[in-house]
């Protein structure tokens, strides 16, 4: 019933600890991201996602896409810690799902 009454979600939840490594984080911020837009889709809802800058790259010489997507290399990924890994794969899956529209 709920999905019938949703058109809009925000999502800007995660947890935040930079002490801890991506294994810790996956679940409540790559899974907890995918599981919103998943009902996202199944609502038919809009879904507006808060980032923060922890997955950008470290260096300041990157580039955006026509979209403004930022494309990491590996080597970007193993330079971040726990948060920085799972914000960037969080949203590389809303990258895909944008592109797949």
């Amino acid at each position: 019933k709920l999905t019938e009454q949703i058109g809009l979600i925000y999502h800007n939840a995660s947890v935040v600890n930079l002490q801890v490594p991506y294994k810790v984080l996956k679940q409540p911020n790559v899974v907890g991201t995918l599981n919103c837009l998943k009902f996202a889709v199944k609502s038919n809802a809009r879904l507006i996602y808060t980032s923060s800058t922890a997955a950008l790259p470290a260096s300041v010489h990157f580039k955006e896409d026509s979209n403004g997507w930022i494309t990491l290399t590996s080597n970007d990924m193993n330079l971040k810690d726990g948060y920085g890994q799972s914000k960037a794969v969080a949203e590389q899956i809303l990258h895909t799902a944008s592109m797949l529209g």
